[in-house]
C-alpha cells in the first residue's frame, strides 16, 4: 500500500476536513478526496461519511487509526538512524534543561498559542509546558508540581517579614504576566479570589521581566519557586510562601499522538523527564 495514503488518511483524520487537510499537507481538496477515495477502493471499506459540511469517521477508521500511526512510528525508526529532536519548553523550564547531539532547545513564551501548530506541522517534536491541553491530537503527561511563591525585592517598604497575609497581597500593587495582545495570563495555576483582584502596576510577556521590574520597584510578583531561586541572589528579591492555598504549577510535556510509539521519541521523553525531576529534586534538597 501507499504510505502516502496513510498519511494522508491521518492528516485527515486530524483535521476531519479534506480543505484543512489539503491546506496543512499543500496539496488541492479534490487531490485529498481522490486519496481518500483510492483508499476505501484498496481496502473496500469506508472511512468517511458527511454530516453537513464536515467528515465524521466510520467505526473501520477509528479502529484504523492508531493502528496506522504505529505503523508510521515503526517505519520512522527503521529509517532514521539518528534523528534530532526540536524540544521547545517554557521559561521557567529552560535553565533545567540541556540540549545535547539528540535534541535542541527552544525557549518560547510564557503563552505561546501557536505551539500546537508547531507540533502539528513538525516543526517542534516536544513541547514542555504548563497548559492544559484539551485537543484529542496530542497527549500530556503530567512531569511534576512546583509550588508558586510571590517575590519582592529586598527593602520593600511594608514587606518587613517573611510571611505574606492574603490582605496585604491583593493591598499591594503587582507586576503581572500578559501575551503579546497585553491581555492578563497565569502559568497554569489560580491566583484570584473571586471577590478580590489585584493592583497592576506594570505588565511583562517574560518572567525574566517580572522578576527585573520587581527588583527596581515596589511591587510584587508570583511565578514558580525555581525560578525565583534563579534569581533570587543576583536580584535581591525576597521569596514569600503564596497566601493563596494550593497554588501548584504542573509541567506537562506535550506531544503530537503519531509520536506516542515512536522508539526514539520515547527515549527523548524518558530523558526530558528525567532532567526535569532531577532538577526539580535538587531545588529540593538545598531548601
Amino acid at each position: 500500500m501507499d504510505l502516502n495514503l496513510i498519511n494522508t488518511f491521518l492528516v485527515v483524520v486530524e483535521h476531519k476536513s479534506y480543505t484543512k487537510a489539503a491546506e496543512h499537507l499543500g496539496l488541492t481538496q479534490p487531490a485529498i478526496s481522490a486519496a481518500m477515495k483510492r483508499l476505501e477502493q484498496l481496502t473496500n471499506k469506508t472511512l468517511f461519511v458527511r454530516k453537513g459540511r464536515n467528515i465524521e469517521l466510520t467505526s473501520t477508521a477509528y479502529h484504523w487509526v492508531p493502528l496506522f500511526r504505529r505503523a508510521l512510528a515503526m517505519i520512522n525508526d527503521a529509517i532514521v538512524e539518528q534523528a534530532t529532536f526540536q524540544v521547545c519548553c517554557t521559561e521557567s523550564s529552560f535553565p533545567r534543561l540541556t540540549s545535547s547531539p539528540d535534541f535542541s532547545l527552544r525557549c518560547a513564551p510564557a503563552y505561546h498559542p501557536s505551539l500546537l501548530d508547531d507540533l502539528r506541522l513538525h516543526k517542534v517534536d516536544l513541547v514542555v509546558d504548563t497548559h492544559p491541553v484539551k485537543e484529542a491530537s496530542f497527549t500530556s503527561e503530567s512531569v511534576y508540581k512546583e509550588p508558586v511563591v510571590v517575590i519582592c525585592r529586598q527593602g520593600h517598604p511594608r514587606i518587613t517579614s517573611d510571611k505574606l497575609s492574603a490582605s496585604m497581597f491583593y493591598a499591594e500593587q503587582h507586576c503581572v504576566l500578559v501575551n503579546t495582545g497585553n491581555r492578563e495570563i497565569n502559568l497554569g495555576w489560580t491566583a484570584n479570589d473571586p471577590e478580590q483582584s489585584l493592583h497592576i502596576n506594570m505588565t511583562t510577556t517574560s518572567l525574566s521581566g517580572m522578576v527585573l521590574s520587581v527588583s527596581k520597584q515596589d511591587c510584587l510578583g508570583t511565578l514558580p519557586l525555581s525560578f525565583a531561586r534563579e534569581w533570587q541572589n543576583d536580584l535581591k528579591l525576597k521569596i514569600l510562601p503564596c497566601p493563596i492555598n494550593n497554588q501548584f504549577i504542573d509541567y506537562k510535556l506535550i506531544y503530537h499522538n503519531r509520536d506516542k510509539h515512536n522508539v526514539a521519541h520515547q527515549v527523548l521523553r524518558r530523558r526530558i523527564r528525567h532532567d526535569l525531576i532531577q532538577s526539580f529534586y535538587r531545588l529540593h534538597e538545598t531548601s
